[in-house]
């Protein structure tokens, strides 16, 4: 028997950062809120205009799939939780940088995550340009600072008594 985790692995793995998530559990709060407004297709127009279009195409399948043809609002609005639930609760990797990751540094950071962290792993973008280069990586209570900022003031520190009587 496929898991929920199995059922949704299509749309869940449109989203790859904390935010995605957010706005996506949001999301499907707002196409539930939709199921029960008393106007013809008002949860199909909330489809086109809440979610991408790729994501409203898996919707639909998932919901297709779990429910038949013709499901009731009470139903979709089940099938909309329990997809919500798989969202928030994927952990979550925090990833500082000293500049704004592009698609592509996202994409193999998520990637790297799925293979290494286990799957359902998003990552929480943060820019401190602080840092001058490199990363704070956290995941699961540990901190890693692997920052060039770190090194400088460790090499700082150890050298501040020379370098003080050189600056005399």
């Amino acid at each position: 028997m496929k898991s929920s985790n199995d059922t949704y692995s299509d749309i869940l793995n449109t989203i790859q950062t904390k935010q995605e998530a957010d706005a996506f559990a949001y999301a499907l709060d707002k196409l539930s809120d939709s199921l029960f407004i008393n106007k013809a297709d008002s949860f199909e127009i909330s489809l086109q205009t809440i979610i991408s279009s790729r994501q409203a195409r898996f919707l639909r399948h998932i919901i297709q799939k779990a429910l038949g043809d013709q499901p009731n609002p009470q139903q979709i609005s089940e099938v909309l939780a329990s997809l919500k639930e798989n969202v928030i609760n994927y952990k979550t990797l925090s990833l500082t940088t000293a500049i704004d990751p592009t698609e592509h540094t996202i994409n193999l950071a998520v990637g790297w995550a799925n293979i290494h962290l286990g799957e359902n792993v998003v990552i929480d973008l943060k820019k401190d340009p602080g840092l001058i280069a490199g990363a704070i990586v956290e995941f699961g209570g540990i901190y890693k600072d692997l920052s060039i900022k770190k090194r400088i003031e460790e090499v700082l520190r150890k050298k501040q008594t020379e370098i003080a009587s050189i600056l005399k």
